[in-house]
């Protein structure tokens, strides 16, 4: 039983090699095989227990593996705390600007406006100073 059970997964495994032939490749060794996935380097060392294929991760790319899931971990949670950060900081922004900036704005447009008062009363002045000197009446 068990080595119809092993010929049927030599059988999967070789199937499955050919879907997947350019990524994996399959080593048979006396007491099992060694699976290298050429995308990511890691060995897979696999033997047969209990009529069925355990395959485990060599120590040193089980470790490497652990490493790299912790590192983007926690770059996965410092982008997080980055986002939240820069999504207070623009909301925290846009309502300074809407409360501080009417009154700045209310004053540029007092100032212009005043501005604008004078320079039209002078206007008016100097007309009313050339009517005067063309109409004497």
């Amino acid at each position: 039983m068990k080595s119809i059970v092993f010929v049927f997964l030599v059988t999967v495994t070789l199937a499955s090699q050919s879907f997947a032939a350019e990524r994996y490749s399959i080593t048979k060794l006396s007491d099992g095989t060694v699976r290298i996935d050429h995308r990511t380097g890691a060995i897979s060392y696999c033997r047969e227990r209990d009529g069925n294929m355990i395959c485990s991760l060599a120590a040193e790319e089980r470790q490497a593996w652990i490493s790299e899931t912790e590192d983007l971990s926690n770059r996965i949670d410092h982008l997080e705390q980055r986002l939240k950060t820069l999504e207070a900081a623009t909301s925290k922004s846009s309502q300074d600007k809407s409360s501080e900036t009417k009154p700045e704005e209310q004053r540029e447009i007092d100032k212009a406006m005043d501005f604008m008062d004078k320079a039209i009363r002078r206007f008016s002045d100097v007309f009313d100073d050339l009517k005067d000197e063309l109409n004497p009446n």
